[in-house]
């Protein structure tokens, strides 16, 4: 009996052993997402904590506001190859560079921007109602700030990575969306990572297969599958090329995190990101020497 169980306990260890996915490191540098293009600080309140996300900043290093040309210049004299965009529908069916469903908390107009045409959006004042200080003072009004259209800023950047985040997505957004990429100087789909939700990019993927989309969904799904099994040398193919992006309270269960995870997504095509937006940087999530990115608006906090 006692010889049975040891040779039982043999050939679990030695199973486990061949079933057991081998730790490995990443040859790959995680790199920096400029998100929004690179911004001001949030003070990281939640929607019901504030009266509009503009007055919900901080003092800072970053002299820009988000979505803006110079914030994007800025990002990409910094050698930041990518850019995160949000990006919803005008009237005329342009594409417009910004975050929220109405104007009102960020510029001196109203409305909202898929009932407004381009030209009555780039007549607002992009920097309007940023303020650090209560409304003490409001540094970015009258300096010139526009919102501008994607079509503007990829002529102008024709070679950056594009990660835009399809913030109105109904039926009508994506198919306009679709026929406005294709009308784009981009040299390859390589170039664009469409972010929206689950029903855009399940119908994102049907008609541009050779598109990079990513939804909550797609990511909670390769998440799930692997703390089921990624531990094992069986990868799951919802995480196979694609972008896994991470919140920091989200890594408690991820077999070798960060190193050996980041190194297995890159085996099989994928890219991991640490996502921590326009909060104050935290030293302690940059692992980029360990093959994970990170998405951050906070641009002047990195060497």
């Amino acid at each position: 009996m006692i010889i049975r169980l040891l040779v039982l306990s043999i050939a679990i260890v030695v199973l486990a052993l061949m079933v057991k996915a081998p730790s490995t490191s990443s040859n790959v540098y995680g790199d920096i997402v400029a998100y929004r293009g690179g911004g001001q600080v949030s003070l990281g309140l939640t929607v019901s904590d504030q009266v509009c996300s503009s007055e919900n900043i901080i003092e800072s290093h970053n002299p820009y506001i988000e979505h803006t040309f110079p914030a994007i210049h800025h990002a990409i004299n910094r050698g930041i190859v990518s850019l995160y965009l949000n990006i919803r529908r005008t009237s005329d069916n342009d594409f417009a560079v910004f975050h929220n469903e109405s104007v009102d908390c960020y510029t001196d107009g109203n409305g909202k921007v898929q009932e407004l045409s381009l030209l009555e959006l780039q007549d607002l004042d992009a920097g309007y109602r940023y303020t650090y200080d209560n409304g003490e003072t409001y540094p970015w009004r009258n300096q010139g700030l526009m919102i501008k259209s994607l079509r503007e800023i990829v002529e102008v950047y024709p070679h950056q990575e594009y990660w835009l985040s399809l913030d109105s997505p109904d039926f009508h957004s994506i198919e306009s969306l679709m026929n406005y990429l294709s009308t784009l100087p981009f040299k390859s789909s390589r170039q664009l990572v469409v972010l929206s939700s689950d029903t855009a990019v399940e119908r994102l993927q049907a008609i541009a297969p050779e598109l990079t989309s990513v939804s909550e969904g797609t990511i909670q799904k390769c998440l799930t599958d692997y703390t089921l099994y990624g531990w094992s040398r069986f990868f799951p193919s919802s995480c196979k090329n694609t972008i896994v992006i991470l919140r920091p309270e989200s890594l408690e269960y991820l077999w070798g995190w960060p190193e050996s995870f980041a190194a297995r997504m890159a085996e099989h095509g994928s890219r991991v990101y640490l996502e921590t937006k326009n909060l104050a940087f935290d030293p302690q999530y940059d692992l980029r020497e360990s093959g994970v990115g990170i998405i951050s608006g906070d641009l002047a906090a990195f060497k």
